[in-house]
């Protein structure tokens, strides 16, 4: 399913959209309302499109239920040791890159299970 797509305007360039968006007299005197209507449309529209960014066609990613602090620390903890493991590849520090990935994956299997049982 998509969603619509709107115009970010806390992201606008609105300098650039006034300066985009000149109407002139020569939109107006028209040989008819509609057409008047119709050009100061179309010029407002087009600055728009050129100054103010609009939303993506992809759904937004929700957040998963089960991630809680524990799962945010451990997973903090997991990438210093292999941030460290990665810049200084002992033997020491593996072991330890691999104790904080399991320690993560037990917490996070933890919170998934814990989660699950308080939905049902």
């Amino acid at each position: 399913m998509e969603r619509p797509i709107t115009y970010k305007f806390h992201k606008a360039d609105w300098d650039k959209f006034t300066t985009l968006a000149e109407l002139n007299f020569n939109m107006i005197c028209t040989k008819g309302i509609n057409e008047a209507t119709e050009n100061i449309t179309k010029a407002i529209l087009n600055a728009a499109d050129f100054s103010i960014p609009k939303t993506s066609l992809k759904p937004p990613k929700y957040p998963k239920p089960w991630w809680n602090s524990d799962c945010k620390q451990t997973y903090k903890d997991q990438k210093k040791a292999w941030d460290t493991f990665r810049r200084y590849p002992t033997q020491v520090n593996l072991i330890a890159f691999k104790r904080a990935r399991a320690i993560a994956r037990k917490v996070r299997k933890h919170s998934q299970r814990e989660c699950w049982e308080k939905y049902l």
